[in-house]
């Protein structure tokens, strides 16, 4: 515009996203006589399983939800997102280089994500497979891709964290055995607590039998307000 000219005004055009959160509950008993006797405590035990299991249910939604079912919509079935099946082939295939998640990177930053706060999910095997990965003169691929100062699992400084609540059972032409790895920008993605995870105890609920119960429950869901802010690399093996 000219110098000194009239700014025009303009209004931030917004959009409403409805999110509607889905409980995840365990529920176990165990006797009174057990709770009495055992050290270190079992009510102490129980409860830390109880809270692990609904943490990698609310992983699990996350990442698999069907969005069907009392399951929220998990990156997967999230509509929109870019999903990219040619790196790895008709039927799938195993990592022979790093240059699918190097691409999907590059995908994402064409999207305008913020790469400052993009992370790499991936299942523990495909890790594993990555980690063996070697050049024509025996060195290994991760560490030429790994930047100083940057977290002790990554890849072109972008960090990586591993997630077993990804399928390996996902199929891809004639492969049933195949993976999927997440490239997204996490400050694009909304997460919604109805309340924090409950963890609570009930000494009257089995009281016929003297026992005591525990549950633990959440409500959790998810939104991707801006799908392609999430890549998808579909037919690992």
């Amino acid at each position: 515009m000219a110098e000194n000219g009239t700014i025009n005004e303009s209004d931030p055009t917004g959009e409403q996203i409805s999110v509607t959160p889905t409980k995840i509950a365990a529920l176990t008993k165990f006797s009174r006589e057990s709770a009495m006797d055992s050290n270190p405590a079992i009510a102490d035990m129980v409860g830390k399983n109880l809270s692990r299991s609904i943490a990698l249910g609310i992983d699990l939604g996350f990442f698999e939800g069907t969005g069907a079912s009392n399951q929220p919509t998990g990156l997967k079935n999230t509509a929109n997102i870019t999903t990219d099946s040619t790196t790895t082939g008709t039927n799938g295939s195993a990592p022979t280089n790093l240059d699918f998640i190097l691409k999907a990177l590059g995908t994402l930053s064409q999207q305008n994500a913020n790469m400052d706060r993009a992370v790499i999910v991936m299942h523990s095997r495909t890790w594993a497979e990555l980690t063996q990965l070697k050049d024509s003169q025996n060195r290994y691929l991760l560490n030429a891709v790994q930047t100083g100062g940057a977290p002790a699992r990554s890849i072109d400084g972008v960090p990586v964290f591993l997630s077993n609540q990804l399928s390996t059972t996902e199929t891809q032409g004639t492969g049933t055995t195949c993976s999927s790895v997440y490239a997204y920008d996490a400050s694009q993605i909304i997460v919604v607590k109805a309340h924090d995870m409950r963890l609570e105890a009930s000494q009257d609920a089995y009281f016929s039998t003297d026992e005591i119960g525990i549950r633990c429950i959440a409500r959790v869901g998810f939104a991707v307000p801006n799908p392609k802010a999430v890549v998808r690399v579909s037919g690992v093996l």
